[in-house]
């Protein structure tokens, strides 16, 4: 794990970096090819960047990125097929988080509100980590990832809502520098303080 200043847009960040490397990278390589999520009706749900060159890389680099975060707070990531749906990837003081990892350097989050027919999706997660790839060797079997900030739902609705430019689903769009810095929740899922006494503001 490595920490470092990266400058965005319109603000520099405090993120860590974690590699992903040997046999974490192979799992995720190996599973990410029977995922449930591969078989998701329409275009956003099998993967925006899946390509006849790399046709589960959606998949594999959402894998990697929980592989790093649960690196960062000292969890295992979970990858197992939930029929009603994931209500989130993580869960830390009784909170669901949910990992967002873009395949590239991006200055914004990118959240699926509204389906290609319509249909407001819920925010089922408390939590919103924003992360990116940095990049991705695929024949040494390593990747780095890029963890940036987090957003709490509430927060998370209140910011602008915009369609898709390959496609017909709306998303919101969470801004890096409205982000929190991740360094407080690695303190907290780090410390011995009981999780009732720690608030969320505090992170």
């Amino acid at each position: 794990m490595n920490q470092i200043e990266i400058r965005f847009d319109s603000c520099s960040i405090r993120c860590y970096q974690s590699m992903v490397s040997g046999e974490e990278y192979q799992f995720c390589a190996i599973a990410a090819q029977n995922y449930w999520s591969n078989g998701k009706p329409g275009i956003y749900g099998s993967g925006l960047i899946n390509n006849a060159n790399d046709p589960f890389k959606a998949t594999r680099v959402g894998m990697l990125g929980e592989v790093a975060f649960g690196r960062l707070i000292g969890k295992e990531p979970n990858f197992a097929y939930l029929p009603m749906g994931d209500s989130g990837d993580f869960t830390l003081a009784g909170r669901k988080i949910d990992v967002k990892t873009a395949t590239k350097k991006r200055n914004d989050m990118l959240i699926y509100r509204v389906s290609e027919v319509g249909d407001v999706i819920e925010l089922k997660s408390h939590i919103y980590v924003a992360q990116y790839l940095e990049w991705e060797r695929r024949e040494e079997q390593k990747a780095l990832i890029t963890t940036v900030g987090w957003i709490s739902r509430e927060r998370a609705m209140t910011c602008v809502l915009q369609k898709s430019r390959i496609n017909s689903h709306q998303n919101l769009v969470i801004a890096y520098s409205g982000l929190k810095e991740i360094g407080g929740m690695i303190q907290y899922a780090g410390s011995a303080v009981a999780p009732e006494i720690q608030q969320i503001e505090n992170w």
